[in-house]
């Protein structure tokens, strides 16, 4: 059964280069810290992913090749080993069960873990279809993503479907179908990374999902997929319209995005939706100094702004929210924001940009609200970094 149901998608018009800027407490009603505990067990270097449950912050740190789980107030809970970290690999993204509270990954050998809320194993998970993403929705219905067109099997080969959905162990759905063999796009076209299709919408019950080369965002529920927003940028900055359909871009996709379409934006990352506002990064291979990465962009007035244009200010005591001393957080450049729980936006610093802002600001005399207080005196620039939690006016 094909579930994806075309509707009249809002349109989002924007100019990348035409960013506006602001200050955070325009934007934002509430910026909390939260300072993350440091122990030798749960010193970690970087919040790579974030995941926000009713009780937790789940972290996926790449370099350690490890998942820390502390609880709201920061205080370390538990710790995932993912074992040695290979020459390519590692945990790349977690699959995060509310209902059942468990975390699952595919290891090194593309197997399935699965953990606890504790940090103890579970049984492997036998999962013999092949998959590149997947993520859990209420009521047990599992979404698996996998694009693979394969030139080299036979031409015979039938249709295929991007996204699929599993009840259990039945198929209950899909949608997007494909040709695995064909002379117009294939495996070595494609340029993915380690973030992922599946954008957190604050629930258990829906997802935001981004497809490849594409300018829509759509939402998929256990049993419905929707385009919702379609994104439209200046001709120079987009793809060609006919960028997927025509076979004489057949083999060369990779080199126009690496070379001649640079300046083109091919990706669209980390799209959450909190109030009236969405948060996005844009991708593309041209990334001239000046060049934005991160934006939030006001669905009611249509005005965009640029994360590295928006200047902390006295309500967040001209601490970082995504830049700290007018430079991208190192968090930033690579990320962006991370994730949302329906009310907050969330983004990290590391406690090295927390203190170099801190001593930026030394002038001001400013009146630390107790918690941050409390951090500055308890902890260094080598401490873990610090959550961000961002609530929209």
């Amino acid at each position: 059964m094909n579930l994806f149901a075309q509707r009249d998608a809002r349109e989002i018009r924007i100019d990348p280069d035409r960013p506006m800027g602001s200050a955070v407490g325009r934007i934002f009603g509430v910026v909390r810290y939260i300072s993350l505990e440091t122990t030798k067990e749960s010193t970690l270097g970087r919040v790579d992913k974030l995941y926000v449950t009713d009780s937790l912050f789940i972290i996926l740190d790449y370099a350690t090749n490890n998942v820390f789980l502390f609880r709201k107030d920061g205080k370390f809970h538990a710790k995932i080993n993912g074992g040695p970290k290979p020459e390519y690999g590692g945990i790349k993204f977690l699959n995060i069960d509310r209902q059942r509270k468990t975390i699952m990954f595919k290891d090194a050998r593309n197997g399935i873990k699965m953990y606890d809320f504790d940090g103890n194993l579970l049984p492997d998970l036998k999962k013999d279809r092949n998959f590149e993403y997947f993520h859990t929705l209420r009521d047990s219905v599992t979404l698996y993503y996998s694009l693979n067109y394969d030139y080299r099997k036979d031409k015979k080969d039938s249709l295929d479907y991007e996204l699929k959905f599993y009840r259990g162990d039945s198929l209950s759905g899909r949608a997007f179908s494909y040709r695995n063999y064909n002379k117009t796009i294939r495996n070595d076209d494609l340029i993915t990374g380690s973030e992922g299709v599946f954008f957190e919408t604050g629930n258990d019950s829906t997802v935001h999902f981004i497809r490849t080369y594409r300018y829509q965002v759509y939402t998929v529920s256990r049993d419905s997929v929707s385009d919702v927003y379609r994104f439209v940028f200046p001709r120079e900055r987009s793809l060609p319209q006919d960028f997927l359909s025509n076979p004489a871009y057949y083999g060369n996709r990779a080199k126009y995005v690496l070379s001649t379409g640079a300046k083109a934006i091919f990706s669209i990352l980390y799209f959450y939706k909190v109030k009236n506002l969405a948060f996005f990064r844009l991708q593309t291979v041209d990334k001239p100094r000046k060049q934005s990465y991160s934006f939030v962009y006001n669905l009611d007035t249509q005005m965009l702004y640029a994360v590295d244009h928006i200047a902390p200010d006295p309500s967040n005591f001209y601490l970082p929210i995504g830049t700290s001393n007018g430079f991208p957080t190192a968090n930033f450049v690579t990320h962006g924001f991370l994730t949302t729980d329906g009310n907050a936006i969330y983004a990290a610093a590391s406690s090295q940009e927390m203190f170099a802002a801190k001593d930026m600001a030394a002038e001001k005399n400013l009146t630390y609200s107790d918690d941050l207080r409390e951090y500055f005196e308890r902890n260094t620039i080598k401490s873990n970094p610090v959550i961000i939690q961002m609530i929209p006016k």
